[in-house]
């Protein structure tokens, strides 16, 4: 009898350890993944996922210490009993929790072009309760929202005497630029939290080194002469990511280049500066000047109208912009007055049915007091800006911009359709 019971226990161990051994990995992103199973000290199995499928592994658990998914998707199958543990990029993992593709930024096919993208973008992000802003427009630091999924930053630049960082002044041409510095300030609690351009270059180089298949992009509403801009660009060492106007033009050459070639020759920093050459306090004294480093935003970026969130106030073209063609298409969406009561449906629904309604009607632009209508219909956003970007609900913003990029991937000559070129004033 006691034999018989004895086998009975060996034989309910044994069920439980193979059932306790199955493991599966689901992949809910548009791309492949690619899973790597350590199992005991010296055994490692690594399997592709593809895209909306799942793999499974019976009997590997018994020594396993962790599994390590190097992309985009994971989630555990409940049920395992055996201690292992679990990571994806660096975070633990609870068994049964997974990483929802919804709420994180899923990277774009790299055959897309850059213009057939679209990007998630923190207004004013230095502007943020983690500085120190008490009036602010971002949660979190920069490292973070990068982290978070932001891959445009829009930063307020200001130039300084080194000797006096809350203090705007401008440079002669017969001063030396190391006097200088550039400061990011929104409102006057900006100033006494000295925050330079530099310390935040530094932060994206950092995210980029470790990062090699991102691409950051960074607008400036610069109240800077170019020259100092360039200067604080290469202290930062971070000139070897930037694609320069000198490496592409995309007039020339039928748009901009695709993310696999940006990512193969590592210019994976875009910088658009919305004054280039026409600040006034300035412009007298260095003339049309430019910047090595930085594309003229008004040339090659067409917006709609900022500081609204009533949705046909805010599908007005806004007034810069040339008669050029353009490839880049930029949404704002956030009020004047930022408020968090706002949010998250500001970030969720409210922003949903903006970009459903631009997507249908267009923009319109008032010239000689007559409205122009329509303008970009049916064409899709490359950079969505946005306050509090944290902020949402059901995965958005973050599952409206996959959304749009998995709907690029699928579209066939969406170069001419979903993220046709723009011509804003014919």
């Amino acid at each position: 009898m006691m034999k018989h019971l004895k086998l009975f226990i060996f034989l309910l161990f044994l069920s439980n350890l193979t059932l306790a051994s199955k493991i599966t990995i689901y992949n809910n992103t548009f791309n492949p993944i690619t899973a790597t199973v350590n199992y005991s000290s010296n055994k490692t199995k690594k399997i592709k996922v593809n895209a909306t499928s799942h793999e499974s592994w019976d009997n590997v658990l018994y020594n396993m210490r962790s599994v390590n998914i190097k992309n985009k998707s994971l989630a555990l199958k409940k049920g395992i009993t055996k201690k292992f543990e679990v990571f994806y990029d660096g975070t633990k993992i609870g068994l049964g929790q997974g990483i929802r593709p919804d709420k994180q930024f899923i990277t774009p096919d790299s055959k897309l072009k850059y213009n057939e993208v679209c990007f998630l973008g923190a207004h004013n992000a230095h502007a943020a309760h983690a500085y120190g802003y008490v009036y602010a427009q971002q949660d979190k630091k920069i490292e973070d929202q990068l982290d978070f999924g932001a891959r445009v930053l829009l930063l307020d630049t200001f130039s300084v005497r080194k000797e006096n960082l809350t203090k705007e002044a401008l440079p002669t041409p017969q001063e030396s630029l190391d006097k200088f510095d550039v400061m990011l300030w929104h409102g006057p609690t900006g100033k006494n939290l000295k925050i330079s351009f530099e310390s935040i270059l530094v932060k994206i180089k950092q995210f980029l080194g470790k990062h090699a298949d991102q691409i950051i992009t960074i607008q400036l509403e610069n109240y800077v002469p170019e020259p100092l801009i360039d200067a604080v660009i290469e202290r930062s060492s971070i000139s070897k990511y930037i694609l320069k106007p000198s490496d592409w033009n995309p007039n020339k050459k039928d748009g901009w280049p695709t993310l696999e070639w940006m990512i193969n020759k590592n210019k994976r920093l875009v910088i658009f500066n919305s004054t280039m050459g026409g600040y006034k306090k300035y412009y007298k004294t260095f003339g049309r000047t430019s910047s090595k480093y930085c594309y003229n935003q008004w040339a090659h970026t067409s917006e709609n109208q900022y500081g609204e969130l009533d949705i046909e106030k805010a599908a007005k073209m806004r007034g810069q912009g040339s008669r050029k063609k353009h490839y880049l298409f930029t949404v704002d969406y956030f009020g004047t007055v930022t408020s968090p009561v706002n949010y998250p449906a500001t970030n969720s629904d409210k922003l949903r049915k903006f970009i459903d309604y631009i997507f249908k009607n267009g923009l319109y632009i008032k010239e000689k007091d007559q409205f122009k209508t329509g303008l970009y219909k049916q064409r899709y956003p490359n950079v969505i800006n946005l306050d509090y970007i944290t902020r949402g609900k059901n995965g958005d913003p973050l599952k409206l911009i996959n959304e749009i990029n998995h709907t690029s991937k699928i579209t066939k000559n969406r170069a001419s359709t979903i993220f046709k070129p723009l011509n804003p004033r014919k």
